[in-house]
């Protein structure tokens, strides 16, 4: 879901409940009481769920086989291991194969069968042999040595880091993190 659209919704879920569920600065965005104490109500319903859909499924003929699973580094040690714990606990008898790599080398291995599902940056050409879903934004930041003029400030403009060093991967290797640092800088 774009951000616009994830915007809108929590406005309409915001006039609905007659309430504001957060509170935003240009800084940060931040849960308001009444949004945790929604937060926390919609965590208990979806266990609830969960709980239920877990119960038919262990009443019904059981699955088994394999799911071959791509993900990027980033996905391969945050989100993907969050997942499989939900799909393991209705799911416990497919086995589960997980393969690190970047996302230009994971998607030809979706298209040709040897994946059943990827998790990738967005690529700079979709395609159309793939269904997409957008599951998150990562977080962008700059790693900088503790003694820099610069680590010590809570907010730094990317202007001043135009004639810093920089760690950037090639683009052929990493296109979606080239782009997105390089359009960085441009003006």
């Amino acid at each position: 879901m774009l951000p616009s659209a994830l915007g809108r919704q929590i406005k309409l879920l915001e006039e609905e409940l007659g309430t504001r569920l957060f509170t935003r600065s240009t800084r940060r965005v931040a849960l308001t009481d009444n949004g945790i104490l929604l937060r926390g109500e919609a965590r208990k319903l979806l266990a609830h769920a969960d709980a239920i859909m877990l119960q038919f499924r262990q009443n019904s003929p059981r699955a088994s086989g394999l799911l071959r699973v791509g993900a990027i580094d980033s996905a391969a040690i945050g989100l993907v291991p969050l997942l499989l714990q939900h799909f393991r606990r209705q799911y416990p008898h497919i086995e589960v194969q997980i393969y690190e790599d970047k996302t230009v080398s994971l998607l030809p291995k979706l298209k040709s069968g040897r994946l059943d599902i990827a998790f990738v940056r967005p690529p700079v050409h979709s395609d159309e042999a793939f269904a997409q879903r957008f599951l998150c934004y990562e977080a962008a930041i700059v790693a900088l040595p503790a003694n820099h003029p610069l680590a010590t400030r809570e907010a730094i403009r990317i202007e001043e880091l135009a004639d810093e060093p920089m760690i950037v991967p090639e683009r052929r290797s990493r296109p979606h993190s080239y782009d997105l640092t390089m359009n960085l800088f441009r003006t």
